[in-house]
């Protein structure tokens, strides 16, 4: 069987865009960012990703945000205790998290782990728990320009038992993309279903 290849998928111009599986709504705007592509990499569509942009007049201050839905592992409880349940599921978020990181690198070899910690994320009132690491590196190419020196931004949160959400901001180095990072981590709203409680 060869394997999936990943491929676009049309999102309705003017509309949100919901992936069907977790339930999770992508709006056609974020703060200053704009919807600009949807990509599906499984077969069955548990797992897509989906891309805005802040529109910018002026070069430097361009901001890549990429949003990734896609299957939780597998937990097996087995009647264990909540607290007991809760930390196995922290391990299975941070392993996903190790991942994460390690795609980055292998992508990019010349990146310089700036941070790596915990996260916390409030949406919807809602206290999430993750991870973040920081990069810098030199992009070959971004927003139309050849070798520009970038900071890479990884969050990963365990949105429900079954879901996670993965987030991407790639922004050029010496620009300050913390308000709108913020912006768009809080005005993203989770709508997976057992994230809300």
């Amino acid at each position: 069987m060869e394997p999936y290849t990943p491929h676009a998928v049309q999102a309705p111009q003017g509309q949100a865009y919901i992936h069907v599986n977790s339930g999770m709504v992508f709006p056609v705007g974020v703060g200053p960012f704009t919807r600009v592509g949807v990509t599906r990499y499984s077969e069955n569509a548990y797992d897509e990703s989906v891309g805005y942009s802040t529109l910018v007049a002026a070069p430097g201050s361009e901001i890549a945000a990429t949003v990734y839905v896609y299957p939780a592992p597998q937990l097996r409880s087995y009647g264990s205790p909540p607290d007991v349940i809760a930390s196995a599921r922290a391990y299975l978020c941070a392993s996903d998290f190790s991942r994460a990181r390690v795609d980055i690198e292998r992508a990019h070899p010349g990146a310089t782990l700036i941070s790596s910690s915990e996260a916390v994320l409030y949406n919807a009132g809602v206290m999430h728990n993750g991870f973040q690491a920081h990069y810098s590196f030199t992009a070959p190419r971004f927003a139309m320009r050849d070798a520009v020196p970038v900071r890479s931004e990884l969050y990963v949160f365990c949105a429900s038992e079954r879901w996670l959400l993965k987030y991407r901001f790639t922004y050029p180095a010496d620009y300050d993309a913390a308000p709108q990072i913020d912006a768009f981590l809080r005005g993203l709203r989770w709508t997976i279903p057992s994230a809300l409680n």
